[in-house]
């Protein structure tokens, strides 16, 4: 099965996989940030509107690296 998803994605169009690697980026950064965001409410602040924060941004992050992948299998099947 991995082996099925991995080729799959070595067949991917160019342009497509360019798109999907910036996304990707863009949205582990965004991780990062509210990483860095959750440590410090842990260790200095003990405030919830920042744990708030930090989690809210870490899903939707989470949700929009689900969303470019499923973007990407969805519009190499169409196009090409």
């Amino acid at each position: 099965m991995i082996k099925k998803i991995l080729n799959y994605f070595k067949k991917i169009n160019k342009k497509i996989l360019k798109i999907l690697k910036i996304g990707l980026g863009i949205c582990f950064a965004i991780v990062a940030i509210s990483c860095i965001i959750l440590i410090t409410n842990m260790f200095f602040l003990h405030n919830t509107l920042f744990y708030e924060l930090g989690v809210s941004i870490f899903q939707t992050s989470l949700y929009y690296i689900i969303f470019f992948i499923a973007s990407a299998f969805t519009v190499d099947s169409i196009l090409f």
